[in-house]
């Protein structure tokens, strides 16, 4: 739809063809005609005499109007792009209505949207001269322009506050990346080539990238990524994994390009980033790939491509890693999201369900807005919510980034008192443009007889549907690891290793959670004799010792584990605290713990290598002096023989 705010300078760039013209003035088009070879010579100053002189020659010549508006719109100057449409409407618009259209149109594409709207009221007067088609595009552009004024006059809360001079420089800074827990971030920054040199563009500008760390609640200085990362060409448009360990980015015309712009990425161990790679077939293609955004694990790519099968000029698409670890064929997001115009700058939520993005296509305040838009169960996409004014504006509006709980966004602006041109802004999001809120779990994993750090897997699985919501790895060297958590959903974390104890942890995150984010040190017990594990996944209801179904989860952990180290025998142990009748108690702890014996073996594993027994309150694990200690005395185990 908005490309009707663009018409005046395609306009011209039909009459510049056009024959004949609204004058039969021959001075006036030869004057006219001399305008329109120095505007396509992009001679502007040299063109507006003679435009301004063919107008003084015939006040009804509405083409050199055209023309002269064009040229101060070339120039950037709209005051007098403006005064120049409202002289000829004034002068000409009863003859020429389209003049009052593109008036309109061009109060819209700077932002006056109630001149607009009164120029729209007079021209609704002469829709009776135009025909279905002309007609089709008035009422768009009523539209928008009713849809732009009702947004300024219901401002959506926004104020916006530089990020400093730790975070931004004298030159531009844009598309941010953060990782889930906000304590690093690594900007986009157009430099001059040579450090020595003004700023200027062209080819004597260049994009690296620039990371900054949180310490103590602030930002430290920001640094220079570095290699292999930064080279001398471009390099931008990033994403980071909620971790921080697998980066994403765009580079162009590489020797291993694809097509013009390619995706990239890059591992981080120990601190240190790995010689990136080419994303390669099929996400690359031999078209413009370019600004990717990952899910919290990686697994998940969205970005923007012009390659065929689309809706537009850019649409927005997303590839998966399968079973096999290959990236799928890209998918379209489809037409809920992508237009026949322009749709860029995607950013999935750490939610995994909230995606805003960049168009022009969809109704909104000027050239390029945000929206913001949600998938269901079905993997659906909502139709996209334009975030509103001020967030919206005239200008070109992108680059969004969201905290992990939603309340905080980033983006970048080139608004008046900043370090340089554009800067990194944050500010408090609304409400109703918040996506899900995220908290998370980090920690390191290591040997509990050595301490030396292990990098383990580590899923983390919906216990109600049993669906695995992330699978990653802790870092190699340092053993870090980080896992995002929804609120609303009860989750299971396991984590494993070769050689080693498998290690579960339960999570129920409420409404009413504080959905602090939780650090963890999770020492990982080699294959031995004696070695126990806690089966924090496994559940029954109180005085009950029926399964329920939301242990299935954990279970096939452990069948998983007695599958894989055959040689293993174990004890399933059953304990309770010491709340009423010790004999009960033994009873009950005891049939627990057969329930699950009986449960691995309805599930093949051999009956030889399991034994159980039930200890009551005999061996807990703390005091049983409150409530939340007696609950962790509740529980069951199982013991390597």
């Amino acid at each position: 739809m908005k490309n009707l705010i663009l018409p005046l300078l395609l306009f011209v760039s039909f009459i510049v063809n056009a024959q004949p013209f609204a004058t039969q003035n021959k001075k006036a088009i030869e004057l006219y005609e001399d305008a329109k070879r120095k505007y396509l010579l992009t001679e502007y100053d040299n063109a507006i005499k003679p435009c301004s002189q063919a107008i003084k020659k015939d006040s009804s010549f509405v083409e050199a109007y055209y023309m002269m508006a064009a040229i101060y719109k070339a120039k950037n100057e709209p005051d007098e792009d403006i005064r120049i449409l409202q002289l000829c409407a004034k002068r000409n618009g009863s003859m020429y209505p389209k003049a009052y259209y593109l008036l309109a149109a061009e109060q819209l594409d700077y932002g006056k949207y109630a001149d607009a709207s009164q120029t729209i009221d007079i021209l609704m007067q002469y829709k009776h001269v135009f025909n279905s088609h002309d007609l089709e595009s008035i009422n768009q552009i009523k539209t928008q322009v009713d849809f732009c004024l009702y947004q300024y006059n219901h401002p959506v809360p926004f104020s916006p506050i530089n990020m400093g001079s730790e975070i931004n420089s004298q030159y531009d800074d844009y598309e941010p990346a953060l990782t889930a827990d906000g304590e690093e971030i690594i900007i986009t920054c157009l430099l001059p080539i040579d450090k020595s040199m003004q700023y200027a563009g062209g080819n004597s500008v260049q994009e690296d990238f620039f990371i900054a760390k949180k310490v103590n609640g602030k930002w430290t200085q920001r640094t220079d990524l570095g290699q292999p990362i930064n080279t001398p060409g471009n390099e931008g448009a990033q994403s980071i994994s909620a971790d921080g360990r697998i980066f994403f980015y765009t580079a162009c015309s590489r020797m291993d390009s694809k097509g013009s712009c390619d995706i990239y990425y890059s591992i981080r161990k120990g601190g240190q980033w790995n010689t990136p790679r080419n994303l390669g077939n099929p996400v690359n293609s031999s078209y413009w790939e370019s600004q990717p955004s990952c899910s919290a694990d990686g697994r998940t790519i969205y970005y923007a491509s012009n390659r065929p099968g689309g809706y537009g000029q850019m649409d927005i698409w997303e590839t998966h890693i399968d079973g096999e670890g290959k990236w799928t064929s890209p998918k379209n997001l489809g037409p809920n999201v992508n237009t026949p115009e322009n749709e860029q700058s995607p950013f999935i939520h750490a939610d995994g369900k909230t995606l805003y993005f960049a168009s022009s296509g969809h109704l909104g305040m000027g050239k390029m807005d945000i929206y913001k838009t949600e998938k269901d169960s079905l993997d659906n996409w909502s139709k996209p919510i334009n975030l509103g004014y001020p967030i919206n504006t005239w200008k070109d509006e992108s680059d969004l980034r969201v905290s992990a709980n939603g309340s905080t966004a980033i983006i970048s602006s080139n608004r008046e008192g900043g370090f340089g041109g554009t800067d990194l802004y944050t500010f408090e999001l609304y409400k109703d443009a918040r996506p899900k809120e995220v908290s998370y779990v980090k920690g390191t994993i290591f040997d509990a007889k050595t301490l030396k750090k292990l990098g383990a897997m580590f899923e983390l699985i919906d216990l109600k549907t049993g669906d695995i919501v992330m699978t990653s790895f802790s870092d190699g060297v340092t053993g870090r690891f980080l896992v995002p958590l929804t609120l609303n959903n009860e989750y299971a974390l396991n984590v494993s290793k070769d050689g080693y104890m498998f290690y579960s942890e339960h999570y129920n995150l409420h409404q009413d959670s504080l959905m602090k984010p939780m650090e963890l040190n999770i020492p990982l017990q080699p294959i031995e004799t004696g070695g126990t594990v806690i089966l924090e996944n496994v559940f029954f209801d109180t005085d009950k010792y029926t399964l329920k179904d939301e242990s299935r989860v954990e279970l096939q952990k452990l069948i998983d584990f007695m599958t894989f180290n055959k040689e293993v025998k174990i004890q399933i142990s059953g304990h309770t605290d010491n709340t009423g009748d010790k004999q009960k108690n033994i009873i009950l702890s005891e049939n627990r713990a057969k329930a699950v014996t009986e449960y691995l073996i309805s599930k093949g594993i051999i009956k030889d290598r399991l034994s159980y027994k039930g200890y009551g309150d005999s061996k807990p694990l703390v005091p049983n002096d409150s409530e939340k200690h007696k609950a962790m005395n509740r529980r069951t185990e199982f013991m390597i023989l």
